[in-house]
């Protein structure tokens, strides 16, 4: 969504700058410049969180498929001698235990780190974008 939501406000903006630069005094051109780069900035900023976030739950997704793909080796190993107690199979119940809580938890986190860089970091960009692009309509509109 945030990829989508940062191409329709690229779009938009750079036909706006087309139409904007075509009818602009020389004047004019120096505070254009600077509304615009304050535009790109957070648009940048946008993209580098997004690759961030996406980043993050790839770590957290590859830590998830190694310990299930360790899971599944260990369950394909079991045997019928595996229905009496013995330390090897203790040990790789403990094993299976631990590594099901390890997934749990790294599913958690990567949910948490989302949210929190949602809630920290996207949202006040975000917002500062809207503020770079409404100074630069009001600049506009008296173009």
């Amino acid at each position: 969504m945030l990829n989508d939501y940062i191409t329709l406000i690229t779009g938009m903006f750079e036909q706006k700058c087309i139409e904007l630069e075509e009818r602009m005094n020389s004047i004019a051109r120096s505070k254009y410049t600077k509304y615009r780069h304050a535009v790109y900035s957070r648009l940048s900023e946008l993209e580098d969180l997004r690759k961030t976030m996406i980043r993050a739950q790839q770590i957290h997704q590859s830590q998830i498929n190694k310990l299930q793909k360790e899971n599944y080796k260990i369950r394909s190993t079991r045997n019928f001698s595996d229905l009496v107690e013995t330390p090897e199979r203790r040990e790789r119940e403990i094993i299976l235990e631990r590594n099901v809580r390890a997934i749990e938890h790294a599913k958690r986190c990567s949910n948490e780190i989302t949210r929190t860089l949602a809630n920290k970091n996207i949202d006040p960009t975000k917002k500062k974008l809207e503020d770079a692009l409404e100074k630069f309509v009001l600049f506009s509109t008296r173009q």
